[in-house]
């Protein structure tokens, strides 16, 4: 899986979140501010093919980096005050 082996290849500098199940990085191609790449760590089909442990780990990350990034636009807009 071509997507696979890029995430595999990725310094450890470009990981904003990872746990047992899944990984979330910038990819150093990045055409967009905050552009982050969710996948599960494990070769799979496509989402159906999640176990429930995967899912609730894919939306635990979701959440984390949901406030991750509102923690990040508070401290941008209090350096330009």
């Amino acid at each position: 899986n071509f997507i696979l082996d890029i995430m595999n290849d990725l310094e450890k500098k470009y990981f904003v979140y990872q746990d047992e199940n899944v990984i979330a990085a910038v990819p150093p191609f990045a055409r967009y501010a905050y552009e982050i790449w969710i996948m599960p760590k494990k070769k799979i089909a496509g989402p159906w093919d999640l176990n429930l442990e995967e899912i609730e780990s894919l939306f635990g990350t979701l959440i984390i980096l949901k406030s991750k990034g509102r923690i990040l636009r508070i401290e941008e807009s209090q350096q330009y005050k």
